[in-house]
């Protein structure tokens, strides 16, 4: 389960509207997840840069992204484990 309070430790935002909570993840996060597990590298262009969201369901903890690529399944999995160790 995701630890919310980690997560917003770590530069989360939290956001609640109309039945939804939930943590948006920043580029800082994403970038410091790839950095830890993937020996550094980014897997994303400028453009996927530019046009991502990452966010956490509170409620079930499941990290989604939309603008990712072909590497979102990856990177959703290195920012969990960047939080879940954090």
């Amino acid at each position: 389960m995701l630890n919310t309070q980690k997560a917003i430790d770590l530069g989360a935002k939290r956001w609640t509207k109309n039945g939804y909570d939930r943590l948006y993840i920043n580029l800082d996060m994403v970038e410091a997840a790839c950095e830890k597990y993937n020996d550094g590298v980014v897997p994303m262009n400028r453009r996927a840069k530019g046009n991502f969201k990452m966010w956490a369901e509170v409620e079930t903890g499941e990290i989604k992204s939309q603008g990712m690529g072909n590497y979102a399944d990856d990177i959703e999995r290195w920012v969990a484990q960047y939080i879940e160790e954090a």
